[in-house]
């Protein structure tokens, strides 16, 4: 004989239980979806072991840092700088405040400000990590940096500088600068140039009305 009073019972039970056992899932849900989205800003990742010494505007590359163990921080990512409003941006968007100078760069050159391990005609293909080093001219994509210092395309490797040899005034520098002609090829051609200056500089191209006729070498 079926027993009511056990069926009741059981019944209330189930109801009571029910409930909890709905509200533990609905908790449980929301801990997962909290635990897959980023407590972090912009431009910023999540590190269980973080740096003491994270980049600033103020202080991109910091030369002397402990070992110490941040631990559950959000820091920038590779490539972006902290600023004084606590925000992770490009080294070129920091304010004005930071003491970094965009330096002038070579022919070939360009100005970053997350620097690598740079090609040269001696190793065109170097083992790179993914560290953030100090702010510098490096070459072009596409060129590597010679035993002179110069960005060329690597079949000009072996190459003598023409730049070698020639006497530029005090304050001055050596550099090839590309050349307008009549007729082609135009090389470009050993230039004296001021030596580096404060903030960016632009030079324009050298205009030349060279012909083979004329006898005249670029790099005499």
């Amino acid at each position: 004989m079926v027993n009511l009073e056990f069926i009741d019972s059981l019944s209330r039970e189930m109801w009571t239980i029910v409930p909890v056992v709905y509200l533990i899932l609905v908790c449980s849900q929301s801990s997962a979806q909290n635990a897959t989205e980023s407590p972090c800003g912009s431009n910023e990742e999540f590190r269980e072991c973080g740096t003491a010494c994270e980049p600033t505007c103020d202080n991109p590359s910091p030369r002397i840092c402990t070992l110490q163990c941040i631990v559950n921080v959000c820091q920038c990512t590779p490539g972006y700088f902290r600023n004084d409003d606590e925000e992770c941006v490009r080294l070129s968007h920091c304010n004005n405040s930071t003491n970094i100078t965009v330096l002038p760069c070579g022919t070939n050159e360009h100005f970053v400000s997350c620097s690598t391990c740079e090609r040269t005609c001696a190793n065109p293909n170097p083992i790179c990590t993914k560290e953030c080093k100090p702010p510098k001219c490096q070459c072009l994509p596409g060129y590597v940096r010679n035993s002179f210092g110069r960005c060329v395309n690597q079949s000009q490797c072996d190459v003598n500088d023409p730049c070698e040899g020639k006497r530029c005034p005090t304050g001055q520098h050596c550099e090839l600068r590309n050349v307008t002609c009549v007729r082609a090829p135009c090389p470009p051609i050993p230039t004296c140039v001021n030596n580096t200056v404060s903030g960016r500089t632009t030079v324009d191209t050298v205009s030349l009305d060279v012909t083979e006729e004329d006898g005249i070498s670029p790099f005499d």
